[in-house]
């Protein structure tokens, strides 16, 4: 009797593999998250870029941006909105290399079923922008700018922002605050410019009941009411040089005197300048106090001009 062998039928392929390496192949580096923002699958291009082994069912953003969670990032995945952000690379301790992550929600985009996260060394491309606290760039220059304030974010001396107008210092000034220690803390913004000086004096150190005329109560100003937290100056480089004197004490002794007072407050804030004027030129033509320059300009952070 002939017997004609029967082709053996090739095994069925497993789907969660097959979608696995059509994932791989579509967008290479990725991470797909389930609802609750637990990781739910990693391609191999992932594990590659990341440089370590990615735990399945842990949180993304404590994988991803460890103990300081970057709140573009973290806020748009609470939100289920998409968003294109650049962190610190997980396994750079130095906070030398950035990664680009852009958050695509899958499903309704009302509430999502989850995400896919699409990862980047960044730098590798340049023709996309990317959203760093609130700033869209894609320049080289921006970018170390980003790396700068990651990197003086965690300490606390003073800061000083100096670009030209529409650049973005008070941009960059919240990002310091959002990524810093004091992030919990108030952020309070006023700008030195705007306001005539008597105005500006009672508007920084607060005033107590009967320093002037209309002062009914005692009233704290933009030093008490950010303490534990940031004050922003913006342009700095307009103080008038009596307040200059007052402000470098209220730095030198940590402690604010209102107007009309005699008892200090004490204050714990860390300050933010902003300006578009170089303070060392102020400083030679006598506008500017070499002393509260020394005391403001720790860290000088450059922003680029626009054009």
């Amino acid at each position: 009797m002939l017997q004609v062998a029967m082709p053996r039928a090739s095994p069925t392929p497993d789907p969660v593999e097959l979608l696995g390496a059509a994932l791989s192949a579509s967008v290479g580096a990725a991470l797909v998250l389930d609802p609750e923002l637990r990781i739910a699958w990693v391609t191999d291009e992932a594990r590659e870029l990341l440089g370590f082994e990615v735990p399945v069912a842990a949180p993304a953003i404590q994988v991803l941006c460890k103990k300081s969670p970057k709140r573009p990032l973290a806020q748009a995945l609470s939100e289920g909105r998409s968003v294109q952000a650049m962190i610190p690379h997980p396994s750079d301790a130095t906070a030398h290399r950035m990664l680009k992550v852009r958050a695509l929600p899958l499903g309704s985009t009302r509430k999502p079923t989850g995400f896919l996260l699409l990862l980047d060394e960044a730098g590798a491309h340049t023709d996309e922008p990317v959203l760093f606290h609130g700033i869209w760039s894609h320049t080289p220059a921006m970018g170390e700018v980003f790396r700068v304030v990651e990197r003086v974010a965690l300490d606390d001396a003073s800061v000083v922002v100096r670009g030209e107008s529409g650049t973005g210092k008070e941009l960059v000034a919240h990002a310091i605050h959002a990524l810093s220690r004091r992030s919990k803390g108030p952020f309070r913004a006023i700008n030195c410019a705007a306001l005539p000086p008597t105005l500006l004096e009672s508007e920084l150190f607060g005033h107590v009941r009967g320093a002037f005329t209309g002062a009914t109560s005692d009233s704290p100003g933009h030093f008490q009411l950010a303490h534990r937290g940031t004050l922003f100056l913006d342009e700095v480089a307009d103080m008038p040089l009596d307040l200059q004197a007052k402000l470098l004490r209220v730095l030198e002794t940590r402690t604010v005197l209102p107007v009309g007072g005699r008892q200090p407050v004490p204050v714990d804030v860390r300050i933010v300048s902003a300006t578009h004027r170089a303070l060392r030129k102020e400083v030679e033509l006598g506008r500017f106090r070499a002393d509260l320059m020394y005391r403001l300009r720790v860290i000088p952070i450059f922003l680029p001009a626009l054009r």
